[in-house]
């Protein structure tokens, strides 16, 4: 069994509302911009095992999303998982998953991506654990 753990992580621009995060980790290659989404080879599955959230200036919600083409003129993604940083609570914000959330790469063209929706734009930063297996 073939099995990559890493972490991607991400910050939100301050300037929107709501978008996807820009995804930046050691093994991602990023030399024209940061890709904003993971694409799942054919035959694996990517784990997501931990969303950690943290900014201290406004509350924000991390959407986990899949689609199953990618390469299609307008992805259709689906919302898989919500997590929300509660600045009333805590600055920071981690969520470990007992079990992880799976996602399968049938085709080879699916993907995930992480969405940040805000009430107020502010700065707010996101590590990601996932895990490529076969």
């Amino acid at each position: 069994m073939v099995s990559e753990l890493f972490t991607v992580y991400g910050e939100s621009d301050g300037v929107a509302v709501t978008d996807d995060f820009p995804l930046y980790a050691d093994l991602i290659d990023y030399t024209i911009a940061a890709p904003e989404y993971l694409r799942i080879p054919q035959g694996m599955k990517v784990k997501i095992w931990a969303i950690r959230v943290n900014g201290n200036l406004g509350d924000t919600a991390v959407t986990v999303n899949y689609t199953h083409d990618v390469t299609a003129g307008i992805p259709v993604y689906v919302a898989i998982n919500t997590d929300i940083l509660d600045n009333a609570v805590d600055s920071r914000f981690s969520d470990d998953y007992r079990k992880p959330i799976i996602l399968r790469g049938f085709a080879g063209t699916e993907a995930v991506k992480f969405t940040w929706t805000q009430p107020a734009a502010v700065v707010a930063n996101v590590e990601i654990d996932v895990e490529y297996c076969d």
